[in-house]
C-alpha cells in the first residue's frame, strides 16, 4: 500500500479494498462467461468502415502534397519521377522473378556464367564455337548487341554496376514491366506518396512543418493545435477511423474470439483515473456512438441481452460535486438539462427556433413550462452543441477542439463556451479549485473510495504542463466517482444473483462506461432488468449520488439500448 496514502484509521482506504476486492470476484465471472459477437455483423462493420477510412487517408495525402511537398521531398516520401525504391539487379531473387517473366524457359541460376550457357543454349543467333569466357568472348561483338529478345540476358552479363548497364535495365523494366514492379513494391511512381502515417516519427516531422512547436503526435497534443492547419483536422478524423479498423475490424474476430463464438477479455481494474479498461483489446474503447458494434454483441442462445444505463451520471456528479444551482435544479425537477442550457445559451435565437408543439414549451407561464426534449429543428442543433459543451468541460475542451467537434468557426465555438461557464459559474469554480489544488499538492482525491492520484513531479515543476494536470484534476474525480459507483453496481447484483441461486438465470457479462451489459432467461428477464436498475441506483446513492437508472432488453445491444 502506497505509504503516501493518509487516511485517520485508513478506514477509507479499507473500504476502498473492500469493494475493490468484491469487484474482483464480479471481474472474475465475467471473464470466464465472455460475450459473445455474431461473426457476419461484425465482419461487415470493417466493410462499412473501410470506404471512410479510404476518403479519410485520401484527403490527408492530398493536403500534404498540396501544402507540404518540399517536406515530402526532403525525406524522399515523394517524388516528381519514377524511382525504385528498393535494389534489383543485385538481388539473385528478383532477377529470377523478371527472368521468368520475360522468357519462356525455365531460370534456374542467375550467375554470369549460367546465363550465358542460357544464351548458347536458346538464342539461335549464338556464334557457333564462341567460348563463354576468356579474350573470345571480351572481343566478340555478340554481348554487347541488344537487337533481340536476349538483350536482358546479354546486359546481366556485362556489369550491372556500370551506370550505362543499369540505366538500360532500369529502362527495360519501366517500358515493360512498371506494372509488374509496383505491384512487388520495387518501384514507386512519379508522384506516389510513401509516407505513413502509423509512423510517429515520421508524422511528427510533417506536424513540425505545421508548427515547429509541436512535439508529439498524441492526440490530447494535436488538438492545442488544431486551428494551426486543416491537416490536423483530418488526421485526427483519419485516426480515429484507423483505430476502428486496426482494433475491432475482421482480425479482432479472428484473433480473440474463441471457438465457442465468445471473446473473453481481461480486465485492468484499476486505471489513474480509476476507471475500467479490458485488454486485447480495450473493449471501453469500442465506439459507443456507433450503432453496428452495438449490433454485433449478442446474447447465448435462449438467452436476452440485458443493457441498464444511468441517466446524466457524468452530469450529475458535476452538478453535485460543484453545487451549480442552476444544474441542482433543473435535474431535481426533471427538466433536459441540454436543452435549458441551450436555451440559456442562445437565447434570443433559441426562442425564434421554437416550432409549433414544441415540447420544451409545453405548458404556460403560471403552471410552468415543462423543459423537455423537443423535436424542433433548430432547437436539436443547438441541444447538441449544448451537450457538447457540458460533456466537453469534464474533459478540459478548448474552445478550438470545440470549434472542431461542431464544424463552427473559432470565433462561435469562444462564444459558446464563454456563454456557458457565464451560466454555470460553479463549474468553471471547480475547475479553477481542483487544478490549483493538484498544482500545489502534487495529487487529488476521488470523492467516493477516496483514492488519490498523484502526478509526476517533474510535470508539476514545468509551468507549460500545468494545462494537462488541470484537466486530469477536474476530470479524475467526475471519472473515478462514475467507475466506483458502477463497481458498486456490479457488486451488489453479483451478490444478489449467487444469494438467490439465479447464476444460470442471469448472468452480468461486461460494465461499458455508465451500461451494464448481462444476459438473462426470457422468463427472468423482467426481474433482471428491474434488480440491475434497482442496484444501479442503489450503488449512485451509496456514493453520494442521486442518479436514476434504466433497463432494457432485445436479442442484441442495440436492441437493448
Amino acid at each position: 500500500i502506497d505509504s503516501r496514502v493518509q487516511q485517520t484509521g485508513n478506514k477509507g482506504l479499507m473500504k476502498t479494498i473492500w469493494w475493490e476486492n468484491e469487484f474482483v470476484k464480479a471481474v472474475a465471472d465475467m471473464e470466464m462467461t465472455g460475450v459473445r459477437w455474431h461473426k457476419e455483423k461484425w465482419y461487415a462493420i470493417e466493410d462499412s468502415i473501410r470506404p471512410i477510412y479510404d476518403k479519410e487517408l485520401k484527403y490527408l495525402n492530398d493536403i500534404v502534397k498540396r501544402d507540404f511537398w518540399d517536406t515530402l521531398i526532403e525525406n524522399n516520401w515523394i517524388s516528381d519521377k519514377d524511382e525504385f525504391v528498393v535494389p534489383i539487379w543485385s538481388s539473385s531473387a528478383k532477377k529470377k522473378l523478371i527472368l521468368d517473366e520475360v522468357y519462356d524457359f525455365e531460370i534456374e541460376k542467375t550467375a554470369k556464367t549460367e546465363l550465358k550457357k542460357y544464351l548458347q543454349q536458346y538464342d539461335p543467333d549464338f556464334p557457333d564455337g564462341l567460348k563463354l569466357s576468356g579474350k573470345a568472348w571480351l572481343e566478340s561483338d555478340y554481348p554487347v548487341t541488344f537487337n533481340s529478345k536476349y538483350a536482358i540476358l546479354k546486359l546481366l552479363c556485362l556489369d550491372t554496376k556500370d551506370e550505362t548497364v543499369l540505366k538500360t535495365l532500369n529502362g527495360f523494366l519501366l517500358t515493360n514491366m512498371k506494372s509488374y514492379c509496383i505491384e512487388r513494391e520495387w518501384l514507386r511512381p512519379a508522384n506516389k506518396l510513401s509516407l505513413n502515417w502509423a509512423s510517429p516519427v515520421q508524422r511528427l516531422k510533417i506536424f513540425q512543418a505545421v508548427n515547429p512547436n509541436i512535439q508529439s503526435t498524441g492526440k490530447d497534443v494535436l488538438e492545442d493545435f488544431i486551428s494551426s492547419h486543416v491537416l490536423i483536422q483530418h488526421y485526427l478524423k483519419w485516426n480515429e477511423v484507423e483505430y476502428q479498423l486496426k482494433n475491432f475490424g475482421k482480425p479482432f474476430y479472428d484473433k480473440h474470439v474463441e471457438l465457442d463464438g465468445k471473446h473473453r477479455t481481461r480486465f485492468n481494474q484499476i486505471l489513474k483515473t480509476g476507471r475500467l479498461s479490458s485488454v486485447q483489446p480495450n473493449l471501453l474503447n469500442i465506439p459507443r456512438k456507433i450503432e453496428v458494434y452495438r449490433g454485433a454483441l449478442i446474447p447465448d442462445s435462449g438467452y436476452d441481452l440485458i443493457d441498464a444505463d444511468y441517466e446524466g451520471q457524468e452530469l450529475v456528479i458535476v452538478a453535485i460535486l460543484s453545487g451549480e444551482k442552476s444544474w441542482l435544479e433543473y435535474l431535481k425537477k426533471g427538466y433536459d438539462l441540454h436543452s435549458k442550457n441551450a436555451e440559456l445559451i442562445f437565447g434570443e435565437e433559441w426562442h425564434k427556433a421554437t416550432e409549433d408543439l414544441c415540447a420544451f414549451y409545453d405548458g404556460d407561464d403560471i403552471m410552468g413550462y415543462a423543459y423537455k426534449k423537443c423535436g424542433c429543428e433548430g432547437h436539436i442543433k443547438m441541444r447538441d452543441d449544448s451537450k457538447e459543451v457540458s460533456f466537453g468541460t469534464i474533459y478540459g475542451i478548448s474552445f478550438i477542439k470545440l470549434a472542431f467537434n461542431l464544424k463552427i468557426s473559432e470565433q462561435r465555438a469562444k462564444f459558446i463556451l464563454d456563454k456557458f461557464f457565464e451560466i454555470a459559474p460553479a463549474i468553471k469554480e471547480m475547475m479553477d479549485r481542483f487544478g490549483g489544488y493538484a498544482i500545489s499538492t502534487g495529487h487529488i482525491i476521488e470523492p467516493v473510495f477516496g483514492r488519490i492520484r498523484y502526478f509526476d513531479k517533474w510535470k508539476l515543476s514545468v509551468p507549460e504542463e500545468h494545462a494537462g494536470i488541470k484537466r486530469a484534476a477536474f476530470n479524475t474525480p467526475i471519472q473515478s466517482a462514475g467507475s466506483a459507483m458502477l463497481k458498486i453496481a456490479f457488486v451488489l447484483m453479483r451478490r444478489w444473483i449467487n444469494h438467490n441461486n439465479h447464476q444460470h438465470n442471469i448472468q452480468l457479462l461486461l460494465p461499458y462506461h455508465d451500461e451494464v451489459i448481462g444476459q438473462s432467461l426470457p422468463a427472468f428477464t423482467t426481474l433482471a432488468k428491474e434488480k440491475v436498475a434497482h442496484y444501479m441506483m442503489l450503488a449512485a446513492k451509496l456514493s453520494g449520488f442521486d442518479i436514476k437508472a434504466k433497463a432494457k432488453s432485445g436479442q442484441s445491444w442495440l436492441e437493448a439500448h
